[in-house]
Formats: structure tokens, sequence, C-alpha cells
């Protein structure tokens, strides 16, 4: 087989925090406040908004502001206070010219710092009361939004957008409408989803972005550059408009009735229910039956919001693309792009999204050769390690092929390097990986086996990498064959062990870890994959399995490895504990899965796989049972103006997916709120010694 190619940051005006100390990142500071947050609201600060339903107020609706909880996932939130929309749908959180809260206290046991309001009841129209209308407008941290947003709208397009984002963190238990909340553990992980909502919607106004941009300063970018971030618009003012059409009624029969039955086989209570139910079940499928255009029908029949879908969608996940035209000058060969064929997403402990800017053939003038990190809503934070020129340079990416976050938050890649001979390319397969410290900025080379392809770190920081199946020189002119692929071993201290010994690759292959200290390994072209008892173990046959073609893989809480077939399925093979002999337990298709390539585990334990080749724009996602989730056909697809891409995914704190785009090469998707909530870096899911309790493919 031949290679294939393989805290809350919240923006204002843009308003950035870096989320991590960075050399590299020199313009969030001066946007930094070092004074204490005052929690007591005075009068300039209250706040006031309007409810409205469609283009219509809602007359008497009773509007509430909450500060979402702590004790767990769908935990009751707060009561901050209480108040009513007048005849023309204004509320206001003041009385007699003070505010009459605070915020929670930030040591708080029961309640985050994450607010939102939500608007219950009243009359759409002159005389009709529906009980069953429900909005929410998800604002964000209590002690800065407010001053940003003094005055702000409730609607169905807020309501979509905060609960898409919030998806992962509320419970459709009674009412719903207090059940908000996280585990003191993730109060990251709900912050950041709560500014995800603003690259979806202007809740100042409640319209759906088009798009927006972000801005942040990076060393050796001048002027600082731009993130344009464009969510799907289209599929937000449907769903709106699907709400809609039901909020503007008495609540008896159709359209409610029919949007209640059709978006989940328990009925929706109410409207924000049913925008939870869309969400959570992005095919609207009951009984075996997918109610997409049913749905849809109901938005064109009343569609307040434009510019709306103008056919039936795939399903319902909602797409924000992250680009830039912003490049930097390096040395003397050429530019650097900010984002350039953006593949291996990794996510760091603040919710940072890392990525490769990659490509396998840089010569002069070429873009790539860099990593860039931007926060959970697209500020761009550093760039590092772009410093390549006509030759091998020591200590820059050259043709990175992954990358690894240790427990440290050390970002690791491996310098693949590039296949061809040409005297214009940087120089034949490489032999290193480099280790990148974002708080000093440092920059560490170890040497390994040739053309590395991919690596992880263990619980402690050891980390492993896997290279191709020949060797090459590392010279800028034609390469010569040395050997076999080798697996690699770098330690806490350094060390470098290379090859690992009991170890064979027949190709490049790919690792895991489970909470055993045991490395699995999947070698893409062969029928085996295998793994090894604590790391040092020679494998016999009796620990490989046979599947076909199997490339990447992930590792549950269970020890199970979920591995994906080139060929077009998913195996699940089990080995707890290190048993004699590795089975099968089960071979999964469906859900658009083709040609997969790379795979990530969320936090209930679902498989979410990237496509390759014939289906390079699908991303497919199977339950921890084997369920196809993901639409048979199409997988999950962004939508026929770009795709989702097929190099690299990687889920994070707020249950956000993010997606690698080598085929589209100037920027990189997230499917907001679709996954599971899992620790971060996925170093961190692993016990500090072999057999300590898994934290992977676990909600922290």
């Amino acid at each position: 087989m031949s290679h294939r190619h393989l805290s809350l940051l919240q923006r204002g005006a843009m308003l950035c925090v870096a989320a991590v100390p960075l050399a590299l990142l020199s313009g969030c500071a001066g946007l930094v406040s070092t004074a204490a947050p005052d929690n007591s609201l005075d009068s300039a600060a209250g706040l006031t908004g309007l409810v409205h339903g469609g283009r219509q107020p809602i007359i008497g609706a009773t509007v509430k502001l909450w500060a979402a909880g702590n004790t767990g996932y769908g935990s009751t939130a707060t009561v901050l206070q209480t108040t009513t929309t007048d005849s023309n749908g204004n509320f206001s959180f003041h009385t007699g010219g003070g505010a009459t809260y605070s915020c929670p206290a930030t040591n708080s046991a029961t309640e985050s710092q994450s607010i939102y309001i939500t608007a219950s009841g009243g009359q759409p129209t002159t005389g009709i009361t529906n009980s069953s209308a429900a909005l929410m407008l998800a604002l964000g941290d209590c002690s800065t939004v407010l001053a940003a947003n003094p005055s702000v709208v409730v609607n169905e397009v807020t309501t979509i957008a905060s609960m898409f984002a919030l998806q992962q963190f509320f419970s459709p238990s009674g009412s719903g409408l207090g059940n908000f909340g996280t585990s003191a553990t993730n109060i990251t992980g709900l912050a950041n989803a709560f500014a995800t909502v603003n690259n979806l919607v202007n809740i100042g106004t409640g319209a759906a972005y088009t798009s927006t941009t972000a801005t942040g300063a990076v060393t050796g970018y001048s002027p600082a550059p731009t993130v344009t971030i464009t969510p799907e618009s289209a599929k937000i003012n449907t769903l709106a408009n699907v709400l809609a059409a039901c909020v503007n009624t008495s609540g008896s029969g159709a359209p409610c009735s029919t949007l209640y039955g059709d978006v989940n086989s328990t009925a929706a209570l109410d409207t924000l229910q049913a925008a939870y139910y869309l969400a959570t079940n992005p095919t609207s499928t009951v009984s075996g039956t997918s109610n997409l255009t049913a749905i849809y029908n109901t938005a064109v029949a009343q569609s307040p919001f434009q510019t709306a879908l103008s056919a039936v969608p795939t399903d319902w996940t909602i797409g924000v693309s992250y680009a830039s035209t912003a490049a930097q000058a390096v040395t003397t060969n050429g530019t650097v792009d900010l984002i350039s064929y953006p593949s291996y997403p990794a996510v760091d402990a603040n919710g940072n999204v890392w990525w490769i800017n990659a490509n396998y053939s840089y010569g002069a003038g070429t873009a790539g050769n860099s990593i860039t990190e931007m926060s959970p809503v697209g500020v761009p934070l550093a760039q590092a390690l772009s410093s390549y020129t006509t030759s091998t340079a020591a200590n820059s990416v050259v043709g990175g092929h992954s990358i690894a976050i240790d427990p440290s938050g050390n970002i690791w890649v491996a310098n693949f390097g590039s296949s061809s001979s040409s005297a214009s390319n940087v120089g034949g397969y490489q032999n290193n990986v480099l280790k990148y410290n974002p708080t000093s900025t440092a920059v560490t080379s170890y040497a390994v086996g040739s053309g590395p392809t991919t690596l992880l770190s263990d619980g402690v920081g050891n980390v492993f990498v896997a290279d191709t199946s020949t060797n090459f020189t590392n010279a800028a002119t034609t390469g010569s064959t040395t050997g076999g692929a080798v697996l690699s071993k770098i330690s806490t201290g350094g060390a470098v062990t290379t090859p690992v010994s009991g170890v064979t690759l027949t190709q490049y292959g790919t690792l895991g870890m489970d909470s055993n200290y045991n490395l699995w390994l999947s070698s893409g072209g062969t029928t085996t994959a295998e793994y090894l008892a604590n790391v040092g173990t020679a494998y016999s046959s009796s620990n490989s399995v046979t599947t076909t073609d199997p490339e990447p893989l992930v590792i549950d809480n269970s020890n199970n490895a979920w591995i994906a077939n080139y060929a077009g399925a998913l195996s699940e093979v089990n080995a707890a504990n290190a048993v004699a002999t590795l089975t099968v337990g089960g071979s999964y298709t469906g859900g658009g899965l083709a040609k997969a390539e790379l795979s990530a585990i969320d936090g209930a334990g679902n498989v979410w796989i990237t496509n390759y080749a014939s289906k390079a724009g699908y991303v497919s996602e199977f339950s921890h049972a084997g369920a196809a989730i993901s639409p048979t056909t199409t997988g999950f697809a962004k939508s026929t103006s770009y795709w989702y891409g097929c190099f690299g995914i990687a889920i994070d704190a707020s249950g956000n997916v993010w997606v690698g785009q080598f085929s589209s090469p100037t920027f990189y998707t997230e499917i907001v709120g679709q996954g599971a909530p899992v620790v971060t870096p996925i170093a961190a899911g692993l016990p500090t010694t072999p057999g300590g309790t898994s934290k992977l493919a676990t909600r922290p």
C-alpha cells in the first residue's frame, strides 16, 4: 500500500485571554485586566433585553436569569432574578436604578460563573398564550459579559445556538429550564461552550452570524492575524424557523405536536426540549425512521429567519469553519500561513486547539511547516517551529505528520518530512521528533527512526513514536533504504530508545495506550493489529488480531481497542488486562464509513472517524455499542460548500469535535457540541502508573 496523506476564552471586540503563558503571544496580554472582578453589579451593568417569537414580541413571558450548576452534568442551576416581559416584549433585570442580583462566588460549591437567560410562556400574539414556548440565551461569564452586552435578544436563533453549544451540559428532565450544569472538574469545558455561542449568534441582535472574526497578536505577524469564523448560518436559521412555527401558536396541535413527536422517541414537552433533541438526535430518527423532511417542511411553512436552507439537510449538526489569509515571512524560504492544510488537531488542558500546517512537498515559497495554536473560539494565540530553510532545519517542523500533547502541556510533533527527492524540497524523509514547550517556547529535537508518522504520550510523559516501513537518509537528494519501520521511546528524562525491542512495524503504525500501559499498534496495509504488554514485552501471534487494513485506533476506558479499517469497517478488539489471545468483539459498518483514516473517542465512548478518498468530506460516528449514529450514506458533512475534511480529529471538554482539513487548505472545522466532553489532553486520561483508573473515553 502506498503511503496516504496522512478559564474562559472570550471574544469581545476582540477580547482574548491567553489560557497559558506564551512568549510567542503578546497581543492578548494588553487586553487582560489584572484587577479582581467586582461581583456586585451597578446600575450601568443592569441587563435589559427583548423576547421575540420569530419577528413578534412575546408579551407576559416569564424571564429568568440563571447561574449554571457545577455539581454534575445537567445539574440544577440557580435563579438569580425573575421578571416578566411587557407589552413590547421588553424585560429588565434591574429595578430602582440598580441591579438586584450579584454574580456567584468564584468558589461556589453549587454555582458556576456561567449565566444564561430563559423565557417561557407568554403571548406570542394578542389573546393567545403558549405555555410550551421556551427560549434561551447563553450569556457567558457573569463578571464580564454583562458589561459588554447590556442589552440582548432572546429568540429562536439564540435558543438553537445556545442549546447546540451546550447540549452536553443539559438534562431534559422536568421543565428543563434550570437543568444546565457541569461537573466540578469541568468548569473550563462549560465556560468554553458558553463562549462558543458568540461564534454562532450576535446576542445583541438575535441574528445568526454569517461570519465573524477573531484577532490575536502572534509573534512574526504585523498586523496581528485575523481568523474568519463562518458558522452554518442557514442551518441555524432553518432550525430556528422550526421552533418559531411552534412558538407562534397556542402550543396545542400541529405544528407543535408534530415537532415534539418527530424530534425524538421521547416526545419534547416544550420548544427548549425540542431544540435539545434536534441537537442530540441530529438525524431526527424515531423508531428507525428519519423525520428530517417533516421537520424541514415545518420550517418552510413559517420562516421568519433568513437566509435558510433551500433543501432538506442530511443532518442537523452545526459546523463552523475557521480560516485565515494571514502569513509571515520565514528566513529565505518564502512565507508560512497561519492556517494551511491544518491537520492532526490536538486539544490541551485549557481547550486550546493545536494543529500542524501540513504538506509533504515543502520548497521555496510554499506555506506550511509549522504548528499553530488557537483558543476554543478561534483567537490565534501562537505559531511556532516555522523557521525552516531550503535544507533541513534541526528545530523546525518538516512535513509534520502527527501531534501529541503530554500531561505537562508540551507539544510533540513527528517530522515525517517529504517523500520527494527534488532539490527544491526540504529534503527526504526526516528522522526526528520535536518537543515544544509553550511556556518557555523552547524546542528540543530527538533523533528516532526515519519518517516518523505517529506518536503518543503515556500518563507520565514518556513518548512513543512509530515510523514508516522504509527508512531514508536525511539528505536533500535521493534517499536510500536502510531498514524496516521501528518503534522508538523518548523517556521523560530525554533518553531515546530506538528501536524498542520486540516490535515490528510492517507499515507506518497508529498507536494507542490503555490504562495498563499496554501499547497498541495498527499497521496500515497489513491484516494485523497487536499490543505489547507494558510496552517492552515482545508480542506473538496470540496478541495480534486480523482485521482488514487497520489504520486509526483508539482505546476506551475498559481497555478495548476500536480499530477503523481502511476497507470501511470498525472493529472492536477485546483485551482487558492483557488476555492471552485478542478477539474481535464486533465489526461494524454504516454511518458513512469508507476509507477510514483517523479517529477519536469521546466521553461517552462513541468513536469518531474521518474518511479519506471517495468520502473525504464525511465524518462517521458510532456508539459504544457499535451502532452508526451518523447518516449511512453521507456521514456528518458540513455542507455542499465545505468539507469537514479527512485529516485528524479531536474532541474537547465542551464536546466540540475538531476536524483537520487537508483536502481544503485554508480552514479547519468544528462540529459544535456533538461529542461528549472528554479529558484533555488525551494523555491526561491515562493513570500515572500502569493499572490505575482510566479516564479515557469518560467525561471529565
